[in-house]
C-alpha cells in the first residue's frame, strides 16, 4: 500500500521485515516473491538502482532454485533495461514476457514503447493497438499509441487517441500534453489546439509559454491582428521569454507584412535556437528549415536580396529535429 501511494520510505522497512521472515521460515519461494514485489515496487517509484539490485537476485535465485519466472518478472526487466537504455537486454526480456502471458495489455504495453525505442514505428503500432483491445480503459495506452500514431505522421488519428488518454485519465493531461499539441498543430485542429491553449494556461497562468498556446489558433486561422498585441505585451514584459514566442510574433509580423520587424523578431529566435532554445518544436516540425523560409521572405519583402539568397541556401542544407 505505501509503495502503490508512492511513500516507499514506509515501505522499504516493511519489504525488509517480510525478506527477514522469509528467511527465518527457509521459504525460498515466498523470499523470491517479496524480492520481486519489492523490486517491482522501486521500479515503479523510478528508484531503477534498487530496482535493478532486487530484480537481478530474483532472477539469480529463481534459476538457482530451478524456478520457472512469471512473466511479469520478465516484463519488469524489459522496462528496467529499456529505462538504462539496454535495448537488446530489453527485447530479450520482452520477448520471455510476449511467450508467457501474450494477451496481457502490461506486455503489450511494455513492448510497444520498446518497438518506440527501437524506431520499429510499424510494430510498435500493432503492439499498441493489441494493448488498446486489452486495457480500452487505461489512458496510457491511448497516450501510448497517440504518441505512434504521431510519430507515424497519422495526425489526426494521433490527436483523436491522445484526446481519449486525457478523457480516461486526467492525471496524464500534463505529461502528453505536448505530443497532444503537436498532433492537434499537425492536424490543423484548431478547435483541440483552443481548448488545449485554455487547459494550459489554466494550469500555468504565469508561464510566458501560455501567450504562444493562446496565438497559434488565431494564426493558424490568419487572425493576425489579434494575435498581435498579446505577442508584443507577452515580449515587452518578458523579453527573456522562450524562443516560439518571437518566433510566433515574425509569423504575425509577416502576415501584416511588417517585414523589418519581422526580421528583428526571428533573428532573435534564430539565436536562442542557436543556444540551445529547443522550444520552436512546438511551433515547428523542422524549426530551422521554417526560420530560414520566413527570414528568406522577409528579407525580400524589405529588398535585402542578398540575405535572402542566404537564408534561402539553408534550405538546402541537411537538418535535424532536436526533441
Amino acid at each position: 500500500i505505501h509503495a502503490r501511494q508512492g511513500e516507499m520510505t514506509a515501505a522499504e522497512p516493511v519489504f525488509y521485515e517480510a525478506l527477514r521472515e522469509a528467511d527465518r521460515t527457509g521459504d525460498s519461494g515466498l523470499y523470491v516473491r517479496i524480492l520481486e514485489r519489492y523490486g517491482s515496487a522501486q521500479l515503479a517509484n523510478n528508484r531503477v538502482g534498487k530496482a535493478d539490485a532486487a530484480l537481478c537476485e530474483a532472477f539469480r535465485l529463481r534459476r538457482t532454485f530451478g524456478m520457472d519466472l512469471p512473466d511479469r518478472t520478465y516484463r519488469d526487466l524489459a522496462l528496467l533495461s529499456l529505462r538504462q537504455g539496454d535495448l537488446e537486454a530489453a527485447q530479450i526480456a520482452w520477448e520471455e514476457a510476449y511467450r508467457l502471458a501474450p494477451q496481457d495489455g502490461n506486455v503489450q504495453y511494455e513492448g510497444a514503447r520498446l518497438a518506440l525505442a527501437l524506431n520499429d514505428l510499424e510494430n510498435a503500432e500493432v503492439r499498441a493497438w493489441d494493448m488498446i483491445r486489452a486495457l480500452p480503459k487505461d489512458g496510457r495506452t491511448w497516450a501510448l499509441l497517440g504518441l505512434i500514431l504521431a510519430r507515424r505522421e497519422q495526425s489526426k488519428a494521433a490527436a483523436q487517441a491522445l484526446s481519449v488518454a486525457q478523457s480516461l485519465s486526467p492525471d496524464l493531461t500534463t505529461s502528453i500534453f505536448v505530443e497532444h499539441w503537436r498532433a492537434a498543430r499537425q492536424a490543423g485542429d484548431i478547435s483541440t489546439m483552443a481548448s488545449l491553449a485554455q487547459t494550459y494556461s489554466g494550469a500555468f497562468p504565469d508561464d510566458p509559454l501560455v501567450f504562444y498556446y493562446r496565438t497559434a489558433p488565431l494564426l493558424s486561422v490568419g487572425d493576425a491582428a489579434s494575435a498581435l498585441p498579446q505577442l508584443i505585451s507577452a515580449l515587452k514584459d518578458n523579453p527573456d521569454a522562450p524562443a516560439v514566442l518571437w518566433y510566433t510574433l515574425g509569423e504575425a509580423y509577416l502576415a501584416h507584412h511588417a517585414f523589418t520587424e519581422t526580421i528583428t523578431v526571428l533573428e532573435v529566435a534564430g539565436s536562442r535556437m542557436a543556444a540551445g532554445d529547443i522550444t520552436l518544436n512546438l511551433a515547428s516540425d523542422n524549426p530551422p528549415i521554417d526560420l530560414s523560409l520566413k527570414l528568406a521572405r522577409a528579407y525580400l519583402g524589405s529588398g535585402r536580396c542578398a540575405e535572402a539568397a542566404v537564408s534561402y541556401t539553408h534550405l538546402t542544407l541537411p537538418t535535424k529535429r532536436i526533441v
